[in-house]
């Protein structure tokens, strides 16, 4: 299932490219980096990872408590 999810993601990234090639315009870049081909693409991919593994460690380290935080031992 996962190889499946990576094979449809790779083809989403390619036709995206196609697009952004065939229908770039780039009298409305205002910026250089947004004259690559997948730049806002790749930047968002990027940035959803950074975003998943902060919040990930945030939760592990300073939310999650230990199994006996209210005193419960085991029997």
């Amino acid at each position: 299932m996962q190889r499946i999810g990576l094979i449809a993601a790779g083809i989403a990234a390619l036709i995206t490219l196609v697009f952004e090639i065939i229908y770039r315009h780039d009298s409305h870049a205002h910026d250089i980096w947004h004259l690559m081909p997948l730049f806002d693409l790749i930047y968002g991919f990027v940035g959803c990872i950074v975003l998943v593994r902060v919040s990930k460690g945030l939760g592990h380290t300073w939310l999650q408590r230990k199994e006996t935080y209210y005193g419960d031992e085991q029997l």
